[in-house]
């Protein structure tokens, strides 16, 4: 008998023992499940080449407040996923339209949506405007994968930020041509696979690249004035336009990668080459300011350091009309084998200066020869003091 209840005692234990246990293993591995759970719901928020770096950043979203914040995650999963009629937390449509404006600013990599759709009663049902099927989405991201891999393969290995900013701002320009393409000239495709689109698709192309290679970039929208010919003020908006800006050393700077190439009607030299247009590389909010405006409900930073400037990091920023800084400058440039030369004065007095000087006096041969550029053609701004020649 006492052996009886001695093993009706062991088993009793030794069930106990078991149930205690995997109560513990059930409640760690609802943990570990809960814990693998929030990290593929992470993942699947970073849109992108998997395992390669992501070109996404959170500017826009770390503008927002914590709820607001909850609602661009609902948007973000939502296109991520191309998911049909999700419910989301959120029913305003001006709130919904400004999110989704920051999740797209912020994810250039999202380039299969044109818009959304919303099914409104009790509850705020969104779907994505779906530009593309699954099997068309991959294909072109695979399109996407190789231009990249192109272009990075060709940058130089000891580039700078600045470095790598130039060359992403000369590679799209060569390789780019503006021109209207419907509606794929809104996003990355009409750069990476058709060489062809406007404002747009360059600066969503130049994000995506440039935050690539670990440098913070921001998508700008506003409006710019095409002729350059007056200050953008309230009453004179100009034609809707968009640029970037880029964080290099802890600094902000303007960039527009639309209008470095705007020289000639069909954009080429007289050798052929494209050319490319250098007065809208890394400047400050000011210089932008003559030609852009930002639009109004768009927060972005103040961009006022001049010290990774294209002109000021190429020796080409003139604080004085000094003929040889210029004639250095032009035998730098014909020891690169390039056919054009770029610089920005400090002041009106010595930009009118230099073009006296060498135009008007005709001294630029005494350092472009006819050897080197038959003939010269030229461009300049009166208001942003700079002068390209191009030969």
């Amino acid at each position: 008998m006492m052996k009886t209840v001695r093993r009706i005692f062991c088993c009793m234990f030794v069930l106990t023992f078991l149930m205690c246990s995997l109560c513990g293993c059930s409640e760690f591995n609802l943990d570990f499940l809960k814990m693998n759970s929030n990290d593929t719901a992470q993942s699947e928020e970073q849109l992108g080449v998997e395992k390669k770096a992501l070109p996404a950043t959170t500017f826009f979203y770390d503008q927002l407040n914590d709820k607001e914040k909850a609602y661009y995650k609902e948007i973000l999963s939502i296109l991520q996923k191309r998911a049909e009629k999700t419910k989301i937390s959120v029913n305003d449509k001006d709130t919904i339209d400004r999110i989704y404006s920051y999740v797209l600013n912020d994810h250039p990599e999202i380039f299969y949506v044109s818009g959304y759709k919303l099914q409104q009663g009790t509850d705020t049902y969104l779907s994505g405007t779906y530009l593309y099927s699954k099997e068309e989405i991959d294909s072109r991201q695979k399109k996407i994968d190789e231009y990249v891999s192109k272009c990075f393969a060709q940058m130089p290995s000891n580039a700078d930020s600045y470095g790598k900013v130039k060359y992403v701002y000369e590679y799209i320009v060569k390789n780019t041509e503006y021109q209207p393409q419907q509606y794929e000239d809104q996003n990355i495709c009409s750069v990476f696979i058709g060489g062809k689109s406007v404002c747009t698709g360059y600066s969503k192309a130049t994000q995506y690249l440039l935050n690539c290679l670990g440098i913070n970039t921001i998508f700008v929208t506003g409006f710019a004035d095409t002729g350059v010919s007056t200050q953008i003020s309230s009453g004179n908006d100009g034609e809707n336009h968009a640029w970037n800006e880029v964080c290099i050393d802890g600094n902000w700077y303007c960039v527009d990668t639309t209008w470095g190439g705007g020289f000639s009607k069909n954009n080429l030299s007289q050798n052929g080459e494209k050319l490319i247009n250098y007065d809208y590389l890394l400047c400050t909010t000011d210089e932008f300011n003559i030609s852009h405006k930002t639009s109004k409900d768009l927060k972005v930073p103040v961009c006022t350091h001049s010290e990774n400037n294209y002109f000021v990091r190429e020796g080409a920023y003139f604080e004085k009309a000094d003929l040889s800084q210029f004639g250095k400058l032009v035998s730098s440039q014909l020891k690169k084998k390039q056919h054009s030369v770029s610089i920005k004065c400090k002041s009106i007095e010595v930009y009118n200066s230099l073009k006296k000087v060498l135009f008007d006096e005709g001294k630029v041969r005494n350092y472009i020869s006819k050897e080197n550029g038959s003939e010269l053609y030229t461009s300049s701004s009166d208001k942003l003091l700079t002068l390209t020649i191009f030969f």
